[in-house]
């Protein structure tokens, strides 16, 4: 993490905190003060009992944007913001309220990021990670401040309470011990009949004459202490789930590594618990449609209503529900009319009907299990040849059977089919490839007559991005020559072709999703796979002590410390991408997806990585090249967060191994 500090042009401290270390910020503010009239109300500040005024908008000591955009955003020619950075990661800056100077203590706002349509639930965890450093940053700073008793982190939910801003950003507030006295004074007059409180800005400036309250009427920042907020730390508060600690500088490291993940799925699932319906309309849309999937809409245009695609009345055929609203909350409705597949809950939330092959294996249980979480009815179809009947999420059907017995489960009731039936080991199919070309292409051959069949016509396949072969460039996007290297990844490809023409010959919506390595778990489903080949479990068998070392093969590659780099992603987010992956499944077309965090880490990275989370030594054994062995594999995932408004939640790696390191454990007893 880089932190550097700046001053914008009324004096007030800015510190942008960026993930990369070579980021250069401007050490000055060098934008000229406009003086803004400002016409000045009364309000009881309840925090102090004081009487202030505030302006009906921002004050001179600002630079205001148009009243139809936002302060938070980055700066933009013809858009002058608080931030005067074009774009950020995480910045802080001073809020000065006069009824917290020289009394209370200070106030900072944290712009967790420059999407004016995200929330904090849409973070990376490494974004997450560095929102973290910061508060921790600002909560070692201001308690060393003279007198500072508490400081105070928070995620500030503005649309709920009706004073603040829509963009996502939180506050810190420092506040000074108040004496006894102090306390029950201002207790005295908040209390007292409002004909004894202290005249307003009467005598000399001081207390009961600040100036700046808040932007607009209404209750005030201060008044929001009181008020439904997401507390995040609270110096000597305990930060579940292990043990107390003074505040967030206490934390150890693997703490630190621990945090955004636990605190992200924490989000994640109050959102899902209680979704955002209502909203202050005078600071934007309804927060509902601000976490829209990124690249539906033009998220700096304005605070305005959003466009009719989004909040228009359905129109004949046309789902009742917005056609972005996520599946994660149990809200979504496929692309067809009222009347169509799936039934309402309570609540109005309408659930639909799957089936899901493979559902008994890694990836398929986990997206069972998100598709169950999400209120939807589920279908697992698997042989077992791979699959664990043990893996099966609670509360889904289980039928075992390979893919020619899709035609008798099969009926209209179902609104798609999520594919990840399939034989899927390289050396196998070297071995013996007419398995997998009867398994992969054959099978999938069925599958797809049995949909056509019952009238079922969405389509998810769980494809792969062996068909990419060596790459000729990085990241490796869709449009890149696919030359598989194995019988396995040639019949992924060859069920992608068939997939085109189901599509244009028939209509099918269908979306493939191409990704290298999976690792990671969710709600007790991950990799228990037998043989094992994939590296993640292999390192940490021997952290369990189940093998002596870990064979690394080649370190002499031309990568940053000579072994191979690989793109892995979190089990949750692909589950993710799956879900969304319905929503974007269009009649006729086939789209393509990579999947990946487009860095990707050494062998060598991802063994320090074990070492870390278990607190375990791994041996390691250097071992020749492995033929066909490319030095470098890393997906690009533009597409995916276009299409699919998709973007990997987890991609820090301590934290995929140490969801994985603790189903090793489980599973291991």
């Amino acid at each position: 993490m880089k932190r550097t500090t700046t001053k914008l042009a009324d004096g007030r401290e800015l510190i942008y905190f960026d993930l990369d270390e070579s980021a250069e910020r401007d050490t000055l503010d060098r934008r000229v003060l406009e003086p803004v009239d400002s016409q000045p109300e009364l309000r009881l500040d309840l925090a102090t009992g004081d009487w202030v005024t505030i302006a009906s908008h921002r004050q001179g000591r600002v630079h205001h944007p148009p009243t139809d955009a936002c302060p938070l955003c980055p700066s933009a020619d013809g858009h002058r913001s608080e931030v005067p950075a074009a774009d950020y990661e995480v910045a802080v800056f001073e809020n000065r309220f006069p009824s917290l100077a020289g009394r209370l203590g200070r106030c900072e706002v944290v712009c967790f990021t420059p999407e004016h349509g995200a929330s904090f639930a849409d973070l990376t965890e490494d974004r997450a990670r560095l929102v973290l450093d910061a508060w921790t940053d600002r909560t070692e700073r201001l308690s060393a401040l003279p007198g500072i008793e508490q400081v105070y982190c928070f995620e500030n939910r503005g649309a709920e309470i009706g004073v603040t801003l829509a963009h996502p950003h939180g506050q810190v507030y420092a506040f000074f011990l108040r004496s006894a006295a102090d306390r029950q004074d201002a207790r005295r007059r908040r209390h007292a009949p409002l004909r004894h409180r202290r005249e307003p800005l009467r005598g000399p400036a001081g207390r009961g004459s600040g100036n700046h309250v808040a932007r607009g009427p209404g209750r005030g920042a201060l008044d929001g202490l009181r008020a439904v907020r997401r507390p995040v730390a609270v110096r000597g508060a305990p930060l579940p789930p292990h043990r107390r600690v003074p505040d967030l500088t206490h934390l150890t490291e693997a703490e630190r590594a621990e945090f955004p993940g636990m605190y992200l799925e924490l989000l994640r699932r109050f959102d899902r618990l209680f979704p955002q319906e209502g909203g202050n309309r005078a600071n934007g849309p309804d927060p509902l449609h601000l976490r829209l999937a990124p690249g539906t809409e033009d998220r700096r245009a304005g605070t305005g209503t959003a466009p009719g695609a989004v909040h228009g009345p359905p129109v004949g055929g046309q789902a009742q529900v917005p056609r972005r609203r996520r599946i994660r909350h149990g809200l979504l409705r496929q692309r067809r009319g009222p009347g169509g597949r799936g039934r309402t809950a309570a609540g109005g939330r309408v659930m639909s009907r799957y089936l899901v092959t493979g559902g008994a294996g890694y990836i398929g249980s986990v997206v069972v299990a998100r598709l169950l979480e999400a209120g939807h009815r589920v279908t697992v179809l698997d042989d077992l040849s791979t699959g664990a009947p043990g893996a099966v999420p609670a509360g889904a059907e289980f039928v075992r059977g390979g893919l020619g017995q899709a035609a008798a489960l099969l009926s209209a009731d179902y609104a798609a089919v999520l594919h990840f039936a399939a034989s899927s080991q390289v050396a196998e199919s070297v071995r013996d490839p007419d398995k997998y070309w009867r398994n992969n292409v054959t099978g999938s051959l069925e599958l797809m007559a049995a949909m056509r069949n019952a009238d079922v016509r969405t389509l998810v396949f769980s494809s792969t991005a062996a068909v990419y072969g060596e790459p000729e460039r990085l990241p490796i996007a869709e449009d890149a020559r696919t030359a598989p290297t194995s019988p396995y990844g040639a019949t992924k490809l060859a069920v992608d072709h068939l997939i085109s023409g189901e599509a244009a010959a028939h209509g099918l919506a269908a979306v493939s999703l191409r990704y290298f390595n999976v690792a990671g778990a969710h709600a007790g489903h991950g990799e228990r796979h037998e043989p094992e080949s994939h590296l993640i479990p292999l390192i940490l068998q021997v952290a369990l002590g189940r093998r002596p070392h870990i064979d690394v093969h080649g370190d002499d590659y031309p990568t940053r410390d000579g072994t191979c780099v690989r793109d892995y992603i979190h089990v949750a987010d692909l589950a993710e991408a799956h879900l969304l992956a319905l929503e974007a499944a269009r009649p006729g077309e086939h789209l393509i997806c990579n999947l990946g965090n487009g860095e990707g880490f050494t062998v060598r990275e991802v063994i320090d990585s074990v070492r870390r989370v278990t607190g375990h030594a791994i041996p390691e054994i250097v071992r020749p090249r492995r033929p066909g062995d490319p030095a470098v594999l890393v997906a690009s995932a533009a597409r995916a967060r276009e299409r699919l408004g998709w973007r990997p939640r987890r991609a820090g790696l301590d934290s995929i191994v140490a969801d994985a390191w603790a189903f090793a454990r489980e599973v291991t007893g």
